[in-house]
């Protein structure tokens, strides 16, 4: 009797061991790997009247995006100084979205025939400093998710060194696996508003502008996103 006793628990606790081996081969597979984000503030690009709600979107978006273990790191094309190194403090991201304040044009500017070597000037530098963002992200194999905060680069096809800029850009997030997600805020915390320009006579730079956004989000395998819940991706 005792002998088929002690069979029965033996085979119980193989069994169990089975099981929990399984269960922790499972949990391997489950478990996401920690992933490297990059948010890039194009604060030559964005309003200053816009700071206040753009650091409260930010605010509300980043805990979301960012998963606990996740490293990261913020940076601005203004004001290079400001960015925040790699980390994986989350509580740093309060730190970040104080720092962030609009440098952009006013939208009369655009319109008032404000100088166009200054616009392209602008588009240069920010396009730049997020080719200084990927060149530092690595080429390793591991995914990578880069969030432009931006309303976007005034200039088309017929812009050839801006366009050669941006198509370089992209290679570059390609080279290192990374997939650019693209948010212009305006269209988020002032979508009606556009303080100090007609909206017609803005459409079209407005148009130019959102163009090179989604050309950069969707030849990197990211969106451009139009809400918040399109950022749904760069969170998984």
């Amino acid at each position: 009797m005792n002998r088929c006793l002690l069979t029965l628990v033996l085979l119980v606790g193989l069994s169990r061991n089975s099981d929990l081996g399984s269960a922790q081969a499972l949990a391997q597979q489950t478990v996401p790997a920690a992933r490297t984000l990059y948010f890039a503030i194009d604060d030559l690009h964005l309003a200053f009247r816009d700071t206040i709600r753009i650091r409260a979107l930010f605010r509300k978006i980043a805990p979301d995006i960012v998963h606990e273990g996740d490293r990261f790191a913020v940076f601005f094309t203004a004001s290079p100084t400001t960015q925040l190194d790699v980390t994986t403090d989350r509580s740093r991201l309060n730190d970040a979205a104080m720092r962030m304040t609009g440098a952009g044009l006013r939208p009369s500017q655009f319109i008032e025939g404000f100088e166009r070597d200054e616009i392209v000037h602008r588009a240069h530098v920010a396009l730049s400093r997020i080719g200084e963002l990927l060149t530092m992200a690595g080429d390793d194999s591991n995914q990578k998710v880069v969030l432009l905060l931006s309303e976007g680069w005034d200039f088309d096809a017929a812009h050839a060194d801006l366009t050669q800029e941006l198509n370089t850009v992209i290679s570059a997030a390609n080279r290192v696996n990374a997939r650019v997600y693209t948010l212009d805020p305006s269209r988020v915390v002032s979508p009606v508003s556009l303080v100090g320009g007609d909206p017609a006579a803005l459409a079209p730079h407005r148009l130019r502008m959102e163009i090179t956004l989604r050309t950069l989000s969707g030849r990197t395998g990211g969106v451009y996103a139009e809400t918040i819940s399109d950022l749904q991706g760069a969170s998984q």
